[in-house]
């Protein structure tokens, strides 16, 4: 009998994936550093085909995670002691992130709702979009943890909230291609829904 956990095989690797894989481990630096030829037409045509979003060549930039991403969004469109605001429950790197940049942290607690999903207080946010010292929110769409995919009016509510606050919004949308299509979810890129 052949063991098959989870596609492990008890089979040889080939050689020239043993040698691709020697040569690679070989070099010191393992982060993600590439940019194969064709990686941003390759992104271009998933976003278009997929989420109906035309994404110029020349708005694609290279970052090597989430996390480094999101603090040079928090540099740029925050200044020390202001208000960055996040939904939580959220992912812990991005709230780290965002007190290590000498940014407030402004938590908007997102609430089980009738069907289960984490929802908004609608009026409690507006009211926090509308201090002074909050200048960027941070969007997880869909939300982490929990998944929480936001709908169409829900964004388009969302940035007329933040446009009416000159809130800045950089959305984390790394998990966009997780969604349930199947359940009737369908994931709306907040820079689609704004064009």
């Amino acid at each position: 009998a052949m063991p098959m956990w989870v596609a492990d095989m008890d089979l040889l690797c080939a050689p020239a994936l043993v040698a691709a894989l020697q040569a690679r481990v070989s070099h010191p630096v393992y982060g993600y550093t590439m940019q194969p030829p064709g990686m941003w037409d390759a992104l271009r045509r998933w976003l278009l085909v997929r989420h109906g979003w035309s994404v110029p060549m020349e708005a694609f930039t290279f970052a090597p995670n989430v996390v480094s991403s999101t603090v040079a969004c928090v540099r740029a469109f925050a200044r020390p002691g202001d208000g960055v605001l996040v939904f939580t429950p959220l992912y812990g790197p991005i709230q780290t992130a965002v007190k290590a940049e000498g940014r407030a942290l402004v938590c908007h607690r997102l609430r089980r709702g009738p069907s289960g999903q984490l929802d908004p207080d609608w009026g409690e946010l507006e009211v926090t979009l509308a201090r002074p010292d909050v200048k960027l929110l941070i969007m997880c769409s869909p939300h982490n943890p929990g998944g929480r995919v936001w709908a169409v009016a829900e964004v388009d509510h969302i940035l007329g909230l933040c446009a009416a606050h000159s809130v800045t919004i950089v959305s984390d949308e790394v998990h966009c291609d997780l969604t349930h299509t199947a359940w009737g979810v369908k994931h709306v890129p907040f820079a689609h829904a704004s064009a």
